[in-house]
């Protein structure tokens, strides 16, 4: 008498079976009732003996379960992805992919992606918040391995076992905004052409790379319109697919710092280079900002803190939201959110306005 194979209860509510054959091991998901798990595991069993189910030894861990529904190991997946995003990707984009799928999966430990479920991929996320150092650790790790699972099922190698993923509690950074006091006292200090470089980042609100990487062919000066930066490609366009330049006005003080570094190395493309005659990287320009920071001995400022402060202050001048964001390269006004609403200033200013009018309503 041939033996019935057991039926395993899976902790997402399914019942599965395992099937051996020639050193080959094999997973089908046979549904949430039991007597229909039995027939569809006769069904199996019949195609294995056709040959229509084959257990030779495959390149791939691919499969199709008794429902329809592709299947795939875990780590192939990875493999597979990381494979696709080294050669679509940036090489920044591909080490942090990297690295997060990489923690996910020895996470998980070996499985099929089908055995995923959504309770997983909460206590991975809950682990990265507890071991991460800021409000929003776990928010990277989370997002990176879901790209990773919709960049499967969109390239049908998979069908995700869960129709929601977990939401991610995203917390929104605090203002940066610039001490004044400390400001006099570092641009007392900083050499001249640091100084130039701080006050442009000031006087127009660019981005750290943005300020770093400007250069000459950027600066629009003609006698028909104001001068002006026309920044193209920039961080909204890619993200946002607004492929339409940004222009930052230059106020005369802005204009003055151009010219004058263009003046002290006309021979290179770039407006600001660092104290060796070089282009600013990421790293030596933050490292300049702490260093003289620390000798001037004032509380540090960051790079982002210059554009966070010119937001800032456009905010309390009351400058209109539209305007603004479109100033700051901002696809969204809401984005402004944090420097209007955190902005004491400017909501002072709004009671006044609020006063006024009711005063003159009321003959005040």
């Amino acid at each position: 008498m041939k033996r019935q194979r057991k039926l395993e209860k899976h902790p997402n509510g399914q019942y599965r079976v395992r099937i051996s054959r020639s050193g080959v091991s094999k997973s089908f998901f046979l549904g949430t009732n039991e007597k229909t798990a039995r027939k569809k595991l006769k069904d199996i069993e019949r195609d294995i003996a056709s040959g229509r189910i084959s257990f030779s030894e495959q390149d791939t861990t691919a499969s199709n379960t008794i429902d329809g529904k592709k299947d795939l190991r875990l780590e192939e997946l990875a493999v597979r992805h990381l494979r696709w995003v080294k050669t679509n990707r940036s090489e920044q984009t591909f080490k942090l992919r990297q690295r997060y799928v990489q923690e996910f999966v020895d996470f998980i430990g070996p499985c099929m992606v089908s055995d995923l479920t959504r309770i997983q991929l909460e206590d991975f996320y809950n682990q990265a918040k507890v071991n991460g150092k800021t409000p929003n650790s776990g928010n990277h790790q989370l997002r990176n391995v879901k790209t990773m699972l919709l960049w499967g099922e969109e390239m049908e190698l998979i069908d995700l076992p869960f129709k929601r993923f977990p939401k991610a509690r995203h917390i929104p950074p605090k203002t940066k905004r610039v001490n004044e006091n400390d400001l006099v006292i570092l641009l007392n200090k900083v050499p001249k052409d640091f100084k130039d470089m701080i006050l442009f980042g000031l006087l127009t609100g660019l981005r750290p790379n943005e300020l770093r990487e400007l250069t000459q062919e950027q600066v629009r000066i003609s006698q028909d319109v104001a001068p002006y930066i026309l920044i193209e490609g920039h961080k909204t366009a890619k993200t946002a697919g607004e492929a339409k330049p940004r222009t930052v006005p230059l106020s005369p003080t802005a204009l003055e710092i151009v010219e004058r570094q263009i003046q002290n190395h006309p021979n290179s493309e770039n407006v600001f280079l660092n104290e060796n005659g070089d282009p600013y990287t990421r790293y030596t320009y933050r490292n300049r900002m702490i260093r003289w920071c620390r000798r001037a001995k004032v509380n540090e400022i960051t790079p982002y803190a210059l554009r966070h402060t010119f937001a800032s202050i456009e905010s309390d001048a009351g400058v209109e939201t539209t305007a603004l964001a479109r100033l700051m390269g901002h696809s969204q006004t809401r984005t402004l959110e944090r420097y209007v609403t955190n902005s004491f200033e400017a909501q002072r200013k709004a009671v006044e306005k609020v006063e006024s009018r009711l005063m003159k309503v009321a003959g005040e």
